[in-house]
């Protein structure tokens, strides 16, 4: 990236937060994917579909081998997901949270450079179209 500015990890999680909202809107969903900075420029990676545990596997262990084998020096990874909230007591359920009757969606922002780690998690608010 000769004579480019190298974006900060806050805008590339930016960048991120941007895409998940624009998916969330437009299509309802969003597509799990990898934004990565790399000497060369960006790098956008999405996974056919992540059906099982072992395709989630195979996503994660595929973000490793694009920025380690990219040289990159910032990633965000963006998925849906669920999540429960700890109660009152402190307390989380004796349950996974995707058989939660009190989960949550979210959309999951992870971002990562040298020494530094930032996350989000937006909250999905359906309405009556889905």
């Amino acid at each position: 990236m000769e004579n480019q500015r190298v974006p900060s990890l806050a805008e590339l999680l930016k960048q991120a937060r941007g895409y998940a909202e624009f998916a969330m809107r437009k299509f309802g969903s969003v597509a799990p994917m990898l934004i990565a900075v790399t000497p060369k420029g960006p790098i956008h990676f999405v996974p056919d579909k992540l059906t099982d545990e072992r395709a989630k596997d195979n996503f994660a262990n595929t973000a490793r081998l694009i920025t380690t084998g990219y040289g990159a020096t910032a990633a965000v990874m963006i998925l849906e997901s669920w999540m429960t909230v700890a109660g009152p007591d402190g307390k989380l359920p004796d349950m996974p949270p995707s058989e939660s009757p009190d989960r949550m969606e979210v959309v999951m922002l992870a971002a990562e450079s040298f020494g530094e780690f930032e996350a989000e998690i937006l909250p999905i608010v359906r309405s009556d179209s889905g």
